[in-house]
């Protein structure tokens, strides 16, 4: 007689598949968006990082986040992609995974996973316009040697469009990918169910 596996190793299982997956949709898509910044390309990585959030709790979106971006630095790791390019990623599809998949989580529903999909791409967004504010001139200064001060105005008119695109593309194909593949999830045991209301004082 085989033993079942426990929510916590199968939810590691399935973690790693999810990640390995993101890591293939990574390497295999890659579509620059904006001729004025050709090495910023939208890739497809960051979905199942996002259909984790939604099945699995926002935790382990991130965690499918962290791992694709390692595995990703195990096959194609360079000086610039291990200071900059995967922990940019990883910061792009973390908080939009942590966000989205709290919101989520509360409630779910078609409503709320508009709503978790849109305040979720802004909060990446704004966090990679900070990040980028910040990291970038080390990044300029450590690798091409140049003291240039990074503008707002390419952060306003390159980067935060760029992410703006990004996260709605990725937004509106988790949102199409997700209600279709609901319920096999729920009957394979891969989507946990949504958090209880909290009770409120007047409640108790």
């Amino acid at each position: 007689m085989t033993v079942p596996p426990t929510t916590s190793s199968r939810q590691v299982t399935q973690i790693a598949v999810l990640s390995t997956v993101g890591l293939c949709l990574m390497l295999l898509i890659e579509i620059p968006l904006f001729p004025a910044a050709p090495y910023l390309k939208y890739d497809a990585g960051d979905l199942p990082v996002l259909i984790g959030a939604f099945a699995l709790g926002p935790m382990s979106g991130v965690a499918i986040a962290a791992l694709k971006n390692l595995l990703f630095l195990m096959v194609r790791g360079t000086p610039e992609t291990w200071f900059v390019g995967a922990p940019m990623n990883l910061l792009a599809g973390a908080s939009f995974a942590l966000v989205a998949g709290n919101l989520y989580f509360l409630e779910k529903t078609r409503t709320r996973a508009v709503a978790a999909l849109v305040v979720g791409g802004l909060a990446s967004t704004a966090v990679m316009f900070v990040a980028n504010l910040v990291i970038l001139p080390v990044f300029m200064r450590v690798f091409l040697g140049s003291t240039t001060a990074v503008s707002t105005h390419f952060l306003l008119t390159v980067i935060v469009p760029f992410n703006l695109v990004k996260s709605t593309l990725n937004g509106v194909l988790v949102f199409s990918i997700y209600k279709r593949i609901s319920p096999v999830l729920k009957a394979t045991h891969w989507e946990l169910p949504a958090h209880p209301p909290r009770e409120t004082a007047a409640a108790r």
